[in-house]
């Protein structure tokens, strides 16, 4: 028989030792495209063709096609490059979470989703404020915002986009803008929410002295709106804890709890006094009345917080 090769598998040495058997001599048995070699051996077991040759390419029991081996090296290339990619754009974004949020907000302002998008852009401006991408977002919120038609919206709407940002000198900004819509337009439904919005930056700010006037206009334009507590409880706080005047402040507070004494902010209060949450309020002074809630309402109930 022919010189065995330990490559070879079960089927290929059937395959000679059927050969051998039809033409009565041993074979060469090499490994070809059209099956065992069948020419006689030579020294060595092989014949002078394949002497010496290692048939690297019998592996078990069947052929390969020509070109196998180079098809499979170009896929393996192929994935590896493409692996190459997607790992890298996924590092990128990884380590840009700036830029992944600035581009879902892009995409989500070009499928004509621009309320969905504006809060991304303001998280944008506020946790990445020095990446550039947040000077993008600002641009799309300040300067390509939709204008309005109408003037004291145009500018309650440049008022918010400034607001929104977080950082403290846009709310200058803001402030300004809010109070320009109070000015020029009283009667706007808008200056209502400009006054109110124009309190809380004036509060942030620290501007003590505006804070309480505005807070005080508020409470005597809009005494019926939903978030009229807040403003009770900002005055009396202010008062009673940082302008030193104690019963002026306790005054707006024992107000407060008269009025409205189921509201979060009559809990606020009665944590500032001292008081019980559940404390008997019938010795206050003024008559308890029904909260008026005509307005929108608000949580709000810490000064100073946004």
């Amino acid at each position: 028989m022919a010189r065995v090769d330990p490559a070879w598998g079960t089927e290929h040495l059937a395959a000679i030792s059927r050969l051998e058997d039809t033409l009565g001599r041993p074979i060469c048995g090499h490994f070809t495209q059209t099956g065992p070699c069948s020419t006689a051996p030579a020294a060595g077991g092989r014949c002078a063709a394949h002497s010496g040759l290692v048939p690297a390419t019998m592996k078990r029991t069947s052929a390969r096609r020509p070109g196998a081996s180079s098809r499979t090296l170009l896929i393996t290339v192929v994935g590896i490059a493409v692996a190459l990619i997607v790992v890298g754009v996924a590092s990128k974004m990884l380590h840009d979470p700036a830029e992944e949020i600035y581009r879902k907000a892009v995409a989500l302002i070009a499928a004509d989703r621009r309320a969905e998008a504006e809060p991304l852009l303001s998280l944008l401006m506020r946790e990445h404020p020095d990446s550039p991408y947040a000077a993008k977002a600002k641009e799309i919120m300040t300067r390509s915002h939709p204008r309005s038609s109408e003037p004291a919206e145009q500018l309650y709407n440049e008022a918010r986009n400034f607001y929104l940002s977080g950082r403290r000198q846009d709310y200058e900004e803001a402030a300004r803008r809010y109070l320009a819509v109070v000015e020029k337009f009283p009667k706007d439904p808008l200056a209502r929410e400009a006054l109110y919005e124009a309190a809380l930056c004036m509060d942030y700010l620290g501007h003590v002295t505006e804070t309480v006037r505005l807070w005080r206009q508020f409470l005597r334009e809009y005494g019926d709106d939903g978030r009229a507590p807040e403003a009770l409880y900002a005055l009396g706080f202010i008062h009673y804890t940082q302008l030193g005047k104690r019963d002026e402040g306790k005054a707006y507070l024992e107000e407060l709890i008269a009025k409205y004494p189921d509201s979060s902010s009559a809990d606020a209060a009665r944590s500032t006094l001292g008081l019980p949450l559940d404390s008997d309020t019938s010795s206050l002074s003024a008559p308890a009345q029904p909260a008026a809630q005509s307005g929108p309402p608000s949580v709000l109930t810490t000064p100073g917080q946004l």
